[in-house]
C-alpha cells in the first residue's frame, strides 16, 4: 500500500505544478532583486504579480524573455529606482 501511495504522489505531482509565463517568472525576478535592496516584498504583492501577468499578451511575454533575466533587470534597475517606484522613504 505505501509502495502505491508513493507511485501516486510521483504521477500526481506534475498536476499541482502551475505553468508560469514568461512574465510571471519576471515577477520572480523582479521581487528578488527588491529583496536583494532590502525592500520588503509581500506574498500578496507577488500573487497580484502573477495573477496580472498570468493575463499577459504574447507580444508582452516575448518583452519578458529578452528584457525579464535577472542580469537584464539588475542592468536597468538600480535599488534607488525601485525605492522611488515604490514610493519608500529611504530614511525608514
Amino acid at each position: 500500500m505505501r509502495r502505491a501511495n508513493m507511485l501516486l504522489v510521483a504521477l500526481a505531482a506534475p498536476l499541482f505544478t502551475a505553468c508560469e509565463t514568461p512574465c510571471q517568472v519576471t515577477c520572480t525576478h523582479m521581487m528578488d532583486f527588491r529583496e536583494e535592496c532590502g525592500l520588503p516584498v509581500s506574498n500578496a504583492e507577488l500573487g497580484e504579480c502573477l495573477d496580472y501577468f498570468g493575463r499577459a499578451t504574447a507580444e508582452e511575454n516575448r518583452t519578458c524573455i529578452d528584457m525579464g533575466t535577472p542580469d537584464m533587470i539588475r542592468r536597468q534597475w538600480s535599488c534607488e529606482d525601485l525605492t522611488q517606484v515604490r514610493g519608500i522613504d529611504e530614511e525608514r
